[in-house]
């Protein structure tokens, strides 16, 4: 029963990590991508940026320092993407680890569970054997007892077996 009870308990301790593995992946792979549809929108943004056809050389220049700055911040975002998937890796190496030491105690509570119908099943053999034992030694008992009583009867004279 102990056995059991400490079976279940990893598991589900293994199951809570393997949650929280789980959770911790998904916020890694939605910061990737939140990463990605901003790199994405600095990229619409630079392409769509152009000098306006009548500026005066401010406003070029201004428009100018604009597209550097949304290179330079989309360069930071490349950058940021990187880091988010090594991290995107790294939860999704934790989350495979956890995934797998649960189905590991997983598949030792179900021989466990396994072991225990087999001896469960093994004493209710037992059990009906015994049963059908006491029954049978019953009969035998209850046919010796009538066979005792039973008056043999006697054969005419002469009449025997010769």
């Amino acid at each position: 029963m102990s056995l059991r009870f400490r079976l279940a308990t990893v598991e589900r301790l293994r199951a809570a990590r393997l949650e929280e593995a789980g959770v911790d992946l998904q916020r890694a792979a939605d910061a990737v991508e939140a990463a990605i549809r901003h790199r994405d929108a600095l990229t619409a943004a630079l392409h769509g940026s152009r000098n306006p056809r009548r500026a005066t050389p401010p406003e070029l220049s201004s428009a100018a320092v604009h597209r550097d700055r949304l290179r330079e911040e989309r360069a930071a975002t490349n950058e940021e993407i990187d880091r988010r998937r090594q991290l995107l890796d790294g939860a999704r190496a934790a989350w495979l680890e956890a995934r797998a030491e649960l189905r590991a105690v997983q598949s030792l509570h179900e021989r466990h569970r396994e072991l225990v119908a087999a001896q469960e099943a093994r004493r209710e053999q037992q059990a009906s054997d015994e049963a059908a034992g006491v029954q049978s030694s019953r009969r035998m008992l209850l046919r010796r007892h009538t066979d005792r009583r039973r008056v043999p009867t006697a054969c005419p004279a002469g009449g025997g077996p010769g």
